[in-house]
């Protein structure tokens, strides 16, 4: 059956598999399973879920503008506008939120007025020093908002398959790795766009692929064979670096930057093309609604939000997961929608 029609711009199991992203990021940061075992040192990996919101990322954007961008009717303006109301205004709320926490407990110098504009802007992800302060998992923001940038030119090179400037692009963010983070390459290759560039790139390549391809070429299993693949390449790391004691940086770029996206396209495309249970369960309103209240959970799972919960509402495991999606959803429904809609309206109606 093919799910998928180049009309379409909205998937839900893509949504709902956001709300999956964000539970697992936050399985990783709350690790639940008994110390010594081997579901907390595989939940020890959920950092990498991170690969799966880039990849999205790619793949969505090119699902829904890929088509457009040769036709005048395409707004450069307009996928700005979208792209910024999408990220900053609830996450400038709550950084806002922060460092009023902040200087009501330590007084005004907190940080510097240069770093302080890194954080506004979302620059802070391409320094060390500064990538986990603040909102500390916004560092995944920065490779975001880097890939918005890029992301017109990047996909309609794609489209065009010019692939000399494909492999100019590619060429280039492997060389600014290099040069700028020589003497910290490890952060270079995990935390900025210079590293992470594969990802979107599968995700382009994938929603490209999806879009075009007949109904008569459909793929089978390619959704639990995605999912396998990717248990199988957290696996391989676990055992690499626990059992083999592979070197780290070389085993983690090899598995996660490279395998791990192209399991996850696989996943990606079985999502769009097969009518799997899977693909129904993450369709169901539910899930779609957690999907999308999931950013607002991804900034709020750490900071002061979970530590009130835990100090003076309760101490249960689930009952602060579970309180953590319903502000999450507040956030979305009070905050973030109405910030992102009231900005695109606004855009539009000034031209």
């Amino acid at each position: 059956m093919n799910i998928s029609q180049n009309t379409i711009s909205y998937l839900p199991s893509l949504t709902g598999l956001r709300a999956v992203a964000a539970t697992l990021v936050y399985i990783h940061h709350y690790n639940p399973f008994p110390a010594n075992t081997w579901l907390h040192r595989i939940a020890q990996e959920g950092y990498i879920v991170v690969t799966l919101f880039f990849v999205l990322s790619g793949f969505v954007i090119t699902w829904n503008y890929a088509s457009r961008w040769p036709q005048s009717t395409f707004s450069l303006k307009d996928f700005y506008v979208a792209r910024f109301a999408r990220i900053f205004p609830l996450y400038w709320v709550l950084l806002l939120l922060l460092y009023t926490i902040l200087i009501f407990k330590n007084g005004l110098t907190i940080l510097s007025w240069s770093d302080f504009w890194a954080h506004v802007f979302l620059l802070k992800g391409w320094f060390p020093s500064l990538a986990f302060q603040g909102i500390s998992q916004s560092w995944s923001l920065t490779v975001e908002v880097g890939f918005y940038v890029l992301a017109p030119w990047w996909i309609r090179i794609v489209t065009q398959q010019k692939w000399i400037q494909i492999l100019g692009l590619f060429a280039f963010f492997l060389i600014s790795l290099c040069v700028f983070y020589s003497p910290n390459l490890a952060f270079g290759s995990f935390y900025t766009l210079l590293g992470r560039f594969f990802e979107f790139s599968v995700g382009i390549f994938i929603a490209l692929s999806c879009s075009h391809a007949s109904t008569s070429h459909q793929p089978r299993y390619a959704t639990i064979l995605g999912i396998l693949l990717s248990v199988a390449i957290v696996g391989m790391y676990v055992m690499a670096i626990d059992e083999y004691h592979f070197p780290a940086f070389q085993v983690e770029w090899i598995l996660y930057n490279i395998c791990l996206p192209l399991s996850l396209g696989l996943l990606l495309t079985g999502l769009v093309k097969e009518a799997t249970f899977i693909h129904k369960l993450l369709s169901h309103k539910w899930f779609v609604l957690l999907g999308k209240a999931s950013y607002a959970f991804y900034l709020i799972h750490l900071g002061p939000f979970p530590v009130v919960i835990q100090r003076f509402i309760t101490t249960q495991k689930l009952g602060q997961f579970i309180l953590l999606w319903m502000l999450a959803m507040v956030f979305y429904f009070f905050i973030e929608k109405p910030l992102q809609q009231g900005i695109i309206k606004h855009a539009k109606s000034s031209d």
